[in-house]
């Protein structure tokens, strides 16, 4: 291999980058900064993007890539770096690929020691450090898939997860002479935020290469940076999923409340305070901000961000790149099938136990339970006392009309 480069993808959500003061907007004008450190010091000549970031983020146009900001080092080989937005993404891509043949651990090392990692407070979407080369004049085929798989093993910088990360093999993705491969760790690899992936392309597709994961002409992003947004978003809510163990002990509270109503139903409470705290409380867990209703509408509209990740994923590169089973392209689209599947079970659960909540029957105690509670009611006011008497007086009065069914005219019988 040879011609080595280093790739970085940053993706971060657009609304917690939109405020200055923002956790997630210091570390993207950290990074930013670190490219200039790099010497990235210049605009772009003949672009229009300004050096530096924009102080307030324009509004996301759909889909549309929009550089806010380029910059780039003279001198030999490639430096430079954009800052777009896309949507409800802003991102930020950065290509090392230095003329005098270092290597990638030597690129990464010197990317780790400008540009800062995100600390505990930055909630980025995903990172992604993409190893680029020019294979030899070797087939990247069949055995000469297998060699470069064999080589890459020393010559790609190690994960910092330890020695539990491995480079995945044999080749988990090839078209059109490019080959690609991800470093995988541990069993829940599809929730990882940062990936490293390696992509090889033959000696005679260089400017497919770059093209199809650097720049198309002008800075934005390609179809595998478009790519990899989208499997951002899709793991990124694939990890909100695994950790909102909030609805799921949500609904099992509602269950515990609807048993107590059941259990109060087939038997008198004590008192009836004790059916009416049990009511409020489930009216509280169906209707409340972080109730049952809302929850149910939460995992729709996660579902509809994956399948709508999902969908894009696939118009970015092409259905081609899907077709090896052992790929990050096919594993990613399990990973949407799989989140969309939990979220489809997790509704029909919820739905199921919201339905059960708004029976009117469980949320009122049957007339006999009163009775039992209140064998003896106290006596009506005075008021009312006299009302009923007044009423008694003239209702028992003789009437002078005549009574129904009659010629003759007769006090009407009252009763």
């Amino acid at each position: 291999m040879h011609s080595p480069s280093l790739l970085v993808h940053l993706f971060l959500r657009a609304d917690r980058v939109e405020h200055r003061d923002a956790p997630d907007r210091s570390y993207l004008e950290a990074v930013w900064e670190g490219c200039g450190r790099l010497g990235m010091e210049r605009a772009i000549p003949g672009r229009l993007e300004p050096l530096e970031l924009p102080a307030a983020l324009p509004p996301g146009r759909g889909s549309t890539v929009r550089v806010l900001a380029a910059r780039e080092a003279p001198g030999a080989g490639v430096r430079q770096a954009f800052v777009f937005r896309s949507h409800d993404v802003v991102g930020l891509t950065a290509l090392l690929a230095p003329s005098d043949g270092r290597g990638w651990r030597e690129l990464e090392a010197i990317w780790d020691r400008h540009c800062p990692a995100p600390g505990d407070d930055v909630v980025p979407l995903g990172g992604v450090r993409l190893y680029r080369a020019l294979g030899g004049s070797r087939s990247l085929r069949g055995g000469g898939a297998r060699r470069l798989t064999a080589d890459l093993r020393g010559s790609a910088p190690p994960h910092p997860a330890g020695t539990r990360a491995g480079w995945s093999g044999p080749c988990a993705a090839a078209h059109d002479g490019i080959l690609l491969w991800e470093q995988r760790i541990g069993p829940e690899a599809r929730l990882q935020g940062d990936r490293r992936l390696v992509v090889v392309g033959h000696r005679s597709s260089e400017a497919r290469l770059d093209g199809w994961t650097w720049i198309e002409g002008e800075p934005g992003l390609t179809a595998l940076g478009r790519y990899l947004l989208h499997a951002a978003k899709l793991r990124y809510e694939a990890r909100v999923y695994a950790a909102g163990a909030g609805f799921r002990g949500l609904r099992a509270e509602a269950e515990e409340v609807l048993d107590d109503l059941m259990r109060l139903h087939s038997r008198p409470p004590e008192r009836i305070e004790e059916f009416l705290a049990a009511a409020r409380g489930l009216a509280r867990l169906q209707a409340g901000g972080e109730g049952l209703i809302t929850a149910a509408t939460r995992l729709r509209a996660l579902r509809r961000t994956a399948e709508i990740a999902a969908a894009n994923m696939t118009a970015a590169v092409g259905e081609e790149w899907f077709r090896d089973p052992a790929g990050p392209f096919a594993q990613d689209r399990r990973t949407a099938q799989w989140l969309t599947a939990q979220l489809d079970d997790d509704v029909l659960y919820l739905q199921a136990t919201s339905d059960r909540a708004r029976d009117r029957r469980l949320q009122r105690p049957r007339l006999p339970q009163l009775r039992e509670l209140h064998p003896h009611p106290p006596a009506p006011p005075a008021w009312a006392a006299r009302r009923r008497r007044v009423w008694s007086e003239k209702t028992s009065k003789p009437s002078s009309r005549n009574c129904p069914g009659g010629s003759h005219p007769a006090p009407c019988a009252t009763g």
